[in-house]
């Protein structure tokens, strides 16, 4: 059965092939492709002034593998000191991450994470206000990507921690930075378009991984596949995917409990029958 993802290649991989999602797939038998739905331009001169960070923040939040590498190029890492009381090699840095890859490159960038099998921002928002909230005396730093959502900074603030987007504000808030802008992938539209045309081979599953990438996709949804490719099944990385697909009126066949290949591989044998 055939699998389309509609992603961009993960950081740790060196090209679609090597993607760990299209892998496991692969392994379990099934035909993966991946089509890139976005590039990426990072914005290190504005972070670059944030290399003081711990000087004015409590923790920094990260929520995506894309906004790792936009720190790491700007220069900001994990700080690690070895005194008794702290295990050799961990960060004495306060740092919260959503899912095992943005964990990875966060390890990667010398912090030490926290909050990894949170599967979206909403759940680690709550983990980081019952587990952590009294040791938040100081705004957090947010750096994101300019389509995030508000998931983070919403629940903290309705937890009495406001925040702002570079702008003063009193008490206890979020700083939201924007670390990188993406933008559509060069040829990506027709490239879905082919995938469900006749005489191409059409796939059992198209899978979304990320609001923009429903967004960017759009007209194709609506023009191609919801009319023409019924019996193709969508299934969503997350609930906020999901909830954009809906938005259009489109049907969601499954959603991934976390994001994780092996969830989604989950999923996909779920739908397919297998055992």
């Amino acid at each position: 059965m055939y699998v389309l993802l509609l992603k961009s290649v993960s950081e740790e991989a060196s090209g679609p092939q090597d993607d760990p999602y299209v892998q496991i797939l692969s392994n379990a038998g099934f035909h993966a492709d991946l089509i890139e739905t976005l590039d990426f331009r990072y914005h290190t001169s504005e972070l670059a002034s944030y290399l003081s960070w711990r000087e004015s923040h409590s923790a920094i939040v990260l929520t995506s593998p894309r906004a790792v590498t936009a720190i790491m190029k700007a220069g900001i890492k994990g700080k690690r000191y070895t005194p008794v009381c702290i295990p050799v090699g961990q960060s004495t840095d306060l740092c919260f991450v959503v899912g095992p890859s943005t964990e990875l490159q966060a390890k990667k960038a010398g912090f030490s994470p926290k909050g990894a099998q949170s599967g979206d921002a909403e759940s680690l928002a709550k983990y980081i206000v019952s587990s952590f909230g009294s040791a938040l005396s100081k705004p957090i730093f947010f750096p994101a990507g300019q389509l995030h959502r508000e998931d983070v900074p919403r629940h903290l603030e309705k937890n009495g921690i406001h925040y702002f987007i570079l702008r003063p504000f009193s008490g206890i808030k979020v700083n939201v930075v924007i670390a990188y802008s993406s933008y559509e992938k060069e040829s990506m539209k027709e490239r879905v378009r082919l995938n469900l045309c006749e005489g191409n081979p059409i796939p059992d599953f198209v899978v979304f991984f990320s609001p923009s990438g429903v967004s960017l996709t759009e007209s194709i949804l609506k023009s191609e596949l919801k009319p023409h490719r019924p019996k193709i099944k969508l299934v969503a990385m997350g609930r906020a995917t999901s909830a954009r697909l809906k938005d259009l009126g489109i049907e969601v066949a499954a959603v991934a409990a976390s994001p994780k290949p092996a969830s989604l591989l989950t999923v996909i044998q779920q739908l397919a029958g297998h055992p």
